[in-house]
């Protein structure tokens, strides 16, 4: 009987270590972050990408010179804007890094990137001009341009010519664009560390919605790392502009515009902002000209207010549709052009005492997390005095109490690491002044929590492997448009 019981014994501990291997190994291969994976379910058609040296650019644009017509990534060196990948001495990897795409016909660069570099940021300019300097009856191929596989892109020379090659790569501008920044931070130290922000004007934006796109799916498909995800998405009064056909898309796999439907081209456009939503990009949308919004507002009007309520929406008005000087504040297309400006400028909220309102200086969190506000600015056409300008919020109904769980690797308990570093399925709940509420990280490790005036405790609940300095907290509301963000750090053990 004894044997019995040993033999029963030394296999109860031989079957107990046997499910706690198990447990283990199911821990290690859970998936907690981006770094870990986007998961089983989700799938991309993206099967390979190109690098800088895989595309041959058409002999006459690559000996454009011009600061309109020179194409490729520059970076601002203090003074000026150099190529990128000869003078990468100028980019800090440990600092936030800013990617802007100018629209139709400008010259790559945007207002004040002196004051972006004091401020501590590396500034990159994708400068496309040569092809985006499209005749007025033309504008509508920037999106076949922009979007489309194996469509010859047509361009202009120094002379200002224009110039359709032969052959063309068979590769989007999107594409281009991409191989151009991974290529670069991949080379210099640069996609670990660096907060990545895309922003774009006019056209622009549609250049970085769709490279935000592009990375996505070659992160989904195992291609790039999470590292080279934007942390943040701004779009400069943007030129949603339907292409002249359908074409395809080779990162989508599938049309994203047929010419008699502008409604799929903003649903197109809608689907990949809550999916970078969904990944913890915080998006933004700044529109400083009704005229340019026109195009997809007026065929097509629910799918733009969709498409406005997947972003933080600014809307500026007392701005002239059409510029009588250029320097004029009249101007509200180009205006938006001069909005990262507004990044050392601070707004309230007029309408809430202490309320965190909309402004470029606010950390990424509250940008996250105001994912649905609009918000009205009153210009009031003082040319460069943006001190007298005015901004309220216009549909915040409630307060809320939000944040991330985040895996803190350089332990100084903020939030300065990349959106990678969001950690999914923790439970978070909240308690007090007669509520008690719960709320489930996803993808993004984003929670938040509608609330009303008083004390509250916030508490996550993290598994055995996981481990948090202080793993509640306690928070009052005193008004009831308060947004109060709280984020919790964590470590693996």
């Amino acid at each position: 009987m004894e044997k019995n019981i040993s033999k029963t014994l030394i296999l109860a501990i031989i079957l107990a270590f046997f499910c706690l291997t198990l447990v283990a190994c199911a821990s290690e291969n859970r998936l907690l972050s981006l770094e870990d994976g986007y998961g089983e379910e989700e799938y991309s058609s993206l099967t390979a990408i190109p690098k800088k040296s895989d595309i041959a650019l058409p002999k006459e644009l690559a000996a454009n010179v011009s600061a309109r017509y020179k194409f490729g990534l520059q970076i601002f060196n203090g003074s000026k804007f150099v190529d990128a990948f000869e003078n990468a001495s100028f980019f800090n990897p440990n600092k936030p890094t800013i990617f802007y795409a100018h629209g139709m016909g400008c010259n790559g660069t945007f207002n004040n990137p002196v004051d972006y570099r004091n401020a501590g940021y590396n500034c990159f300019s994708f400068f496309w001009g040569a092809y985006a300097d499209e005749e007025y009856l033309k504008f509508s191929t920037l999106a076949e341009k922009v979007w489309a596989r194996d469509y010859t892109k047509r361009f202009l020379t120094d002379e200002k010519k224009w110039v359709t090659p032969e052959t063309d790569s068979g590769y989007s501008l999107t594409e281009i664009y991409a191989a151009y920044v991974i290529d670069f931070l991949s080379n210099n130290g640069g996609a670990q560390n660096s907060n990545l922000i895309f922003c774009g004007h006019s056209y622009g934006g549609m250049l970085s919605v769709a490279l935000t796109s592009y990375l996505l799916e070659a992160y989904k498909s195992g291609l790039i790392g999470a590292e080279y995800l934007p942390d943040e998405l701004t779009l400069f009064d943007p030129f949603f502009l339907p292409g002249e056909s359908g074409y395809h898309t080779r990162w989508l796999n599938d049309k994203v515009n047929d010419s008699e439907n502008s409604a799929g081209y903003l649903t197109t456009v809608t689907s990949i902002l809550k999916e970078s939503r969904r990944a913890g990009v915080a998006v933004s949308l700044i529109r400083t000209s009704d005229f340019i919004a026109m195009p997809a507002e007026m065929p097509d009007k629910e799918n733009y207010k969709e498409l406005l309520a997947s972003t933080v929406y600014v809307h500026g008005y007392g701005v002239a549709l059409f510029s009588s000087s250029p320097d004029s504040l009249s101007d509200g297309h180009n205006y938006g052009a001069m909005w990262p400006v507004y990044r050392k400028t601070t707004f309230y909220d007029e309408n809430a005492e202490g309320e965190l309102a909309f402004n470029f200086t606010n950390p990424y969190e509250i940008l996250f997390a105001r994912n649905g506000t609009r918000y009205e600015i009153d210009f009031k056409k003082t040319p460069f005095d943006y001190e007298d300008d005015a901004m309220a919020s216009s549909n915040i109904t409630s307060a809320k109490i939000a944040g991330f769980v985040y895996f803190d690797k350089n332990g100084n308990g903020k939030l300065d690491e990349k959106i990678s570093s969001h950690i999914r399925d923790v439970k978070v709940t909240l308690s007090g002044n007669g509520t008690e509420k719960e709320f489930v990280t996803s993808l993004n490790g984003y929670f938040e929590f509608d609330v009303t005036p008083g004390e509250y405790t916030v508490k996550i609940a993290l598994n055995g492997d996981l481990l948090v300095a202080e793993d509640s907290a306690i928070i009052t509301v005193s008004n009831e448009k308060q947004l109060s963000i709280h984020n919790f750090g964590v470590k693996k053990q």
